[in-house]
């Protein structure tokens, strides 16, 4: 695809990244919704663009030198989010196959711990757009970000609980093991928020 052949700078690399992992988790949202197969076809299409940039960013990082201005992306942070990025998408990958293969039917809780995801993703894809221009206007996105990924959290919590009462043991494990991958989801989204929220303190 052409998009790849544009010069980016790091950050633009990243956004793009973001935007991609962003649209995969869209696309989760609407296959738990609807469960049509285009939908799953579109969350790997999504997952195999966001590994293209992060490739892309692993390169423009390495030739980076020299410390960031106070307020911005190091190399390190752009390498740290860029495989926070690519965890987030594995996971995505992981629960659709995983749900697919158990044949679990997306219920209510799951698809509402997919929009938490999906919403703290915008936030977290938003915040890095700023940090194109105004970087001080990340403030707001990020803390949207921190608070889908905590009501997500309490979402998992409490659906884990009423899981453990029900009486199929191997339906639990199934559903426990993609439940898990929201979970992951929502903590390296976390991870990706803080290290954000430190590259906008001033040094």
């Amino acid at each position: 695809m052409f998009l790849f052949k544009r010069k980016l700078a790091p950050v633009a690399q990243l956004h793009e990244q973001a935007l991609q992992v962003e649209k995969a988790l869209e696309a989760l949202c609407d296959y738990l919704s609807s469960l049509k197969e285009e939908r799953a076809g579109a969350v790997a299409a999504h997952v195999r663009q966001a590994r293209k940039w992060t490739l892309l960013l692993e390169q423009a990082t390495g030739t980076l030198r020299g410390a960031p201005g106070a307020g911005a992306l190091s190399a390190a942070d752009l390498s740290r989010l860029a495989g926070l990025f690519e965890l987030i998408a594995g996971e995505a990958e992981s629960a659709l196959d995983e749900m697919r293969r158990f044949a679990v039917k997306p219920e209510e809780p799951l698809r509402e711990l997919a929009r938490f995801s999906l919403r703290m993703l915008q936030e977290i894809s938003g915040a890095v757009a700023c940090f194109r221009s105004a970087r001080r206007t990340a403030v707001q996105p990020l803390i949207r970000a921190r608070q889908s990924a905590a009501r997500g959290e309490k979402a998992f919590r409490e659906f884990r609980r009423e899981l453990l009462n029900r009486p199929n043991a191997v339906e639990i494990l199934k559903i426990q093991e993609i439940y898990k991958r929201f979970s992951n989801i929502l903590d390296n989204g976390h991870q990706a928020v803080e290290i954000l929220g430190d590259a906008l303190v001033l040094k």
